[in-house]
């Protein structure tokens, strides 16, 4: 699972370096939860061709996903839902930190 960095960031803001720091610690987090969550049904085989799905995440204050969504599929449906559901299973995560409430998370998923 590769991690990409929240869509939105706050700009002219001074302590900017701190909030990325912040951010890529707590979506550093969120990624090693969704790895330990994420196993493939014995019945698919994705070694043999590589897979990528573009997911974004919203969280509550508490670490509830509010909402997840695919932004780009890969080439299998079953991959996308897979992607999906460990997201889900994974959940709740920790309460993110106030600069990344309500913001997107962008999480590009592969086997």
């Amino acid at each position: 699972i590769q991690l990409l960095k929240a869509s939105k960031r706050k700009s002219n803001n001074s302590s900017s370096s701190g909030s990325d720091n912040s951010q890529l610690a707590y979506t550093g987090k969120i990624q090693g939860l969704i790895q330990e969550n994420y196993e493939i049904p014995a019945a698919l085989d994705f070694s043999s061709k590589k897979y990528a799905v573009l997911l974004e995440l919203i969280l509550k204050k508490g670490g509830d996903v509010l909402s997840v969504k695919i932004l780009e599929p890969s080439t299998s449906p079953i991959f996308d839902k897979l992607a999906l559901n460990t997201v889900w299973k994974a959940s709740p995560f920790p309460p993110p930190p106030k600069n990344l409430l309500g913001k997107k998370i962008r999480i590009n998923f592969t086997p």
